[in-house]
């Protein structure tokens, strides 16, 4: 285990998000070692997705030709640094919920790294080569990969379990006898939401 991760992560503090709107509420509104301190206990509550997001990132990069893969330590540092600015940002007492708000920053940005690097390298972008969809949803042949960027496109659980039945090239009766937490209509609309945000992400050139 590397030093910061030791430090950070070394003990359990479990997310409590009565208890983080709270802390982040003081964080807020406080300066110096009290404010500090309060932010260190709320992110070593987030050991879970910070571990999660680390481990994506450094396998997503060690599939491409990138010449040295960063120490965990440092990318354990970038995380702290969007953990620093989602406390900033982050409007308490609003009906959100911190844990997803700073996973989703989380993920978002170390997507765009890894779209970054990949360009910076001048190698085939995974993500089209494994992963590129046309207008009838269908999906070319994949990879391993493909699991890990579909998280880190933000995709929910429901919407993972259909992209990968489309992977599988699995008909909608097929996938719906297999979930029958799902209704016809909401697989269908499922399935034009993400049409819309896999375009989106095409405008704006992270796909």
């Amino acid at each position: 285990m590397d030093v910061l991760e030791q430090t950070y992560f070394k003990r359990e503090f479990y997310y409590n998000k009565k208890l983080v709107e709270r802390f982040i509420y003081i964080i807020q509104n406080s300066e110096g070692k009290r404010a500090a301190a309060f932010k260190n206990l709320v992110f070593k509550m987030m050991k879970d997705i910070v571990i999660k997001n680390v481990n994506n990132y450094l396998n997503l990069l060690s599939a491409t030709n990138i010449a040295q893969l960063p120490e965990r330590d440092e990318v354990i540092s970038d995380c702290y640094i969007i953990f620093d600015k989602c406390v900033d940002g982050y409007k308490v007492n609003n009906g959100y919920n911190f844990y997803f708000y700073f996973n989703k920053s989380l993920s978002r940005n170390f997507f765009r790294n890894y779209t970054k690097e990949q360009k910076r390298g001048n190698s085939h972008m995974l993500i089209d080569e494994e992963m590129t969809y046309d207008l009838n949803f269908r999906v070319r042949p994949v990879s391993n990969t493909v699991e890990i960027l579909v998280e880190h496109l933000g995709f929910n659980e429901q919407e993972r379990r259909l992209i990968k039945s489309k992977i599988d090239k699995q008909t909608m009766t097929e996938f719906l006898k297999e979930n029958p937490d799902m209704t016809r209509t909401q697989y269908l609309q499922m399935v034009e939401e993400i049409q819309e945000r896999i375009q989106e992400l095409k405008e704006k050139d992270i796909l």
